[in-house]
């Protein structure tokens, strides 16, 4: 049987790669929103449940919006009002100058149509400012995925009234769908093998997910007195099916 030295096995060791670290972790969304709206008025649909995926910019919940379309089409009707009264004001101010190069008007009334053209023209600035507002707040009736996500929780139900004059509550709640990262205590030694970017493997309830460092703690976590200082890492990776935040799981740093 052949033996082998102490200096070949302390070079043979030298040469073998490094044991991944693998250490407790737990998940938590990489992005998560709380939808509300800034305007008032009662749920007329819910249009989804917890656990449920939806594409990015997909209505989640609707107001009754009957209110917010009239006063968008009375905005409209003032907006062409005020858009023919500033047209008819520039011909009007238009005519003045000529009638004013030709001596026959005088300067008070070149001065009186120059007034009158801009007060239309601020009238229609002001009319096209009510009309974008009418149309903001009609858009803000409907509640829209921010992103591709998962319905984590539903706050409201149809029949209910939401008063933007309070406090924004909370109506939905959704997380990014697609994607999930694992957050684990690092020591520091282990921390001066790390970077941004760096390759890691979460494993949760036995799957493997590959994954990269995502972001890596500048600050120490709370821990006990006299204990050596962690600093949290995460890693965030790809997922198919939904997994759940706070789910325990592993991580395996290179």
């Amino acid at each position: 049987m052949a033996r082998t030295t102490l200096p070949g096995l302390i070079l043979l060791l030298a040469i073998l790669p490094a044991a991944a670290a693998e250490l407790p972790a737990h998940l938590a969304w990489v992005q998560r929103a709380e939808l509300s709206t800034p305007v008032s008025g009662s749920v007329a649909r819910v249009l989804v449940e917890p656990g449920q995926r939806v594409a990015k910019g997909v209505v989640l919940l609707q107001l009754d919006a009957r209110g917010y379309q009239a006063r968008l089409a009375e905005a409209q009707a003032a907006l062409t009002s005020a858009t023919r009264d500033q047209a008819e004001a520039a011909k009007e101010l238009e005519r003045a100058k000529e009638l004013y190069d030709r001596t026959v008007l005088s300067n008070h009334d070149l001065e009186v149509a120059h007034i009158g053209a801009d007060k239309a023209a601020a009238a229609l600035e002001k009319a096209k400012a009510r009309l974008t507002e009418a149309q903001m707040n009609l858009d803000y009736s409907a509640i829209r995925a921010p992103f591709d996500a998962w319905v984590v929780a539903r706050q409201v139900e149809p029949g209910e009234t939401v008063a933007s004059q309070l406090a924004p509550r909370t109506l939905l709640v959704v997380a990014a769908a697609g994607r999930m990262q694992a957050l684990a205590a690092v020591g520091e030694t282990e921390l001066r093998h790390l970077k941004v970017g760096s390759r890691a493997t979460v494993s949760v309830a036995g799957h493997h997910y590959k994954g990269h460092v995502r972001r890596i703690g500048l600050e120490a976590l709370p821990g006990k007195a006299g204990a050596r200082p962690r600093f949290q890492v995460a890693v965030e990776f790809a997922v198919g099916a939904p997994l759940r935040a706070g789910e325990s799981a592993k991580v395996s740093l290179p």
